[in-house]
Order: structure tokens, then C-alpha cells, then sequence
């Protein structure tokens, strides 16, 4: 009982910023699939957007072009639906930038890269609390 209050406790302490840090800094597939094991239950969207993002990165890991395919268009469709249902959530529409931007233009998945652009110059400029987010943007996308 004692160790699930520690857990719940550890679990509620993890900020989002936390863990868009350890996203910049993962540099495996042994820690891509850690990151993804360890927030996947996470229901608040930003760090959702996170988990998308390395579960988009995993499919470089897939031998199957037609599972890989199918499995990309799968999560920037959930990806989009995050963005659609939250247009006001940095998290969500830098994460979707940096993957349109990555993105080989063959997949074309690159109609939004203006607009997510745009709302997260809006978004930065309205909500201060968001700061820690700007070298991230600076060193990942064309922002």
C-alpha cells in the first residue's frame, strides 16, 4: 500500500517540462521504448503528444514497409486528432511539427507545418509559462 502511494506520488510530481527534457535527450531504441513504457498511461495530452512522437520514431525499427506505412498513418491521424481537439496546446502542435518537418514529403504529411507555425509563436508569446519550450523549437524545427 505504502509503495503505491510512493508511486501515485512520483507519478503526480513528473512535470510536463520534465519529461519533454528526458524526450530531447533520448538517443536509443532501449530508451525510446523506456520512454514510451513509462508514460503511455499518462492521460494528460501533452505528454501523449511525447509518446506519439517516439512511437512515430520506433518505426525506423520496423522491416515491414506496409506495417510501418500503416502504422505511421495511424498515429498522425491520433496526433491530429489531439490537435483538433486541443488547437491551443503547444505540446501537441510542436510535436506534430517537428515530425511534418522530418517527415520524408513521399508520407505527405506536411499540410499543417504553416499553421503549427503560426499558433506556436502565438501560443509562446501568450503563455510564459511555456519558455523552457523555445530552445526546444529553436534546435528542432525551422521556427
Amino acid at each position: 500500500m505504502k509503495s503505491i502511494f510512493v508511486l501515485a506520488l512520483l507519478l503526480a510530481s513528473t512535470t510536463t517540462e520534465t519529461i519533454v527534457h528526458e524526450f530531447h535527450k533520448l538517443q536509443s531504441q532501449k530508451a525510446e521504448l523506456s520512454f514510451v513504457e513509462k508514460y503511455k498511461s499518462y492521460t494528460d495530452i501533452s505528454v501523449q503528444a511525447y509518446v506519439l512522437a517516439v512511437r512515430m520514431k520506433q518505426l525506423e525499427y520496423e522491416n515491414n514497409p506496409f506495417s510501418k506505412l500503416k502504422q505511421f498513418h495511424s498515429y498522425a491521424d491520433e496526433l491530429d486528432a489531439l490537435v483538433k481537439a486541443n488547437p491551443d496546446n503547444a505540446h501537441l502542435r510542436y510535436m506534430r511539427l517537428v515530425i511534418q518537418e522530418k517527415t520524408p514529403s513521399l508520407l505527405q504529411y506536411n499540410d499543417e507545418i504553416a499553421e503549427d507555425k503560426q499558433k506556436i509563436q502565438q501560443l509562446l508569446l501568450k503563455d510564459k509559462t511555456l519558455n523552457y519550450l523555445t530552445n526546444y523549437i529553436k534546435d528542432n524545427t525551422s521556427l
